[in-house]
């Protein structure tokens, strides 16, 4: 990240902060720090941004870059679906789910949870979810505006998969939290710019990179702040996916619950789709024709899944 500048060399005068400024959003980014009226969020399936107004696609982009503001954020977390990804059906709950990627929320219903801890639990062993990636897969949530759209006061939730959270930022693309660790580093507040957001064109899934394009007018600034504390920022970044386009709980009920020693079903690529459950009359879950299916013929040991320590980590952030 040495080689890489702010608002690509371009100078820039950043905008005056408020009096006693607390920056939770920037600190957030950089991997610190622990239904909507509006129902607004972005979409990154299938390699493209996608606007979703209370779980109806209304624009679909052609480009292959988005500038937003950042205005909140949420902790990195975790969340395990049971059965096989189906884009026809309504987005719904996951079957288990950690904001802390510690251990499962105290909302998760007791006959849902996989574990008692995320580190021990047979979803988080590679090879349990798609190919040799786990079945429980990190992501993050941001609440950002639209730039050129400021004045429209509108917020809009992404959630972004492990690919676009971390990595090293080889090449000057920088995952979320290396571009939080980045704009900490140059002391400039993530509220305060313009952020670009690229799909990595290398890559087969979904996978964005985040770099900084221009900082915030005065009047901009104020608007992003007023919207940072309000009621469609907090529910941007505290939702699923599913909750948020109205998901009824029904969904979640009737979804099977994964007996807690078997490895989960295949599900789809890697992006910020929330998988359903698949028909029971079905045996086999349906999965596009060009993805692996991970199978596992022997159950894994305490002893196995101790030794997934902070090398396999660093390794499914990859995933």
């Amino acid at each position: 990240m040495s080689n890489m500048t702010l608002f690509e060399g371009k100078k820039f005068k950043l905008p005056a902060m408020p009096a006693g400024f607390e920056d939770s959003v920037t600190k957030t980014l950089a991997g610190g720090g622990g239904a909507s009226s509006g129902g607004r969020r972005i979409s990154i399936k299938g390699k493209a941004f996608r606007q979703v107004v209370n779980g109806e696609e209304i624009h679909v982009s052609e480009d292959r870059v988005l500038d937003v503001i950042l205005v909140n954020a949420a902790p990195v977390s975790r969340q395990y679906y049971q059965g096989a990804y189906d884009p026809k059906v309504q987005a719904a709950p996951p079957t288990c789910w950690s904001s802390n990627t510690q251990t499962p929320d105290s909302s998760v219903p007791e006959d849902q949870r996989q574990s008692d801890k995320c580190g021990t639990c047979l979803n988080n062993i590679k090879g349990s979810g798609q190919g040799d990636s786990r079945a429980c897969r990190y992501s993050q949530r941001v609440a950002v505006m639209l730039d050129g759209d400021i004045e429209k006061r509108e917020v809009y939730q992404l959630q972004l998969p492990a690919t676009s959270v971390f990595g090293d930022g080889k090449d000057g693309k920088l995952g979320l939290q290396a571009y939080g660790k980045f704009l900490a580093g140059n002391n400039v507040h993530a509220v305060s710019v313009v952020t670009r957001m690229k799909f990595d064109v290398a890559s087969e899934q979904p996978k964005l990179s985040f770099s900084a394009v221009r900082p915030l007018d005065q009047e901009e600034l104020q608007t992003a702040l007023e919207m940072r504390d309000s009621k469609e920022s907090k529910d941007a970044i505290a939702l699923t996916v599913g909750a948020f386009d109205g998901a009824r709980k029904s969904q979640a009920t009737a979804a099977p619950t994964a007996p807690k020693k078997k490895a989960a079903p295949v599900i789809e690529e890697e992006d910020d789709e929330e998988p359903v459950p698949a028909p029971k009359k079905k045996t086999v879950p349906v999965v596009d024709d060009d993805q692996p299916v991970a199978r596992s013929s022997k159950k894994a040991t305490v002893k196995e899944i101790a030794a997934a320590g902070l090398d396999d980590l660093i390794d499914e952030w990859d995933d």
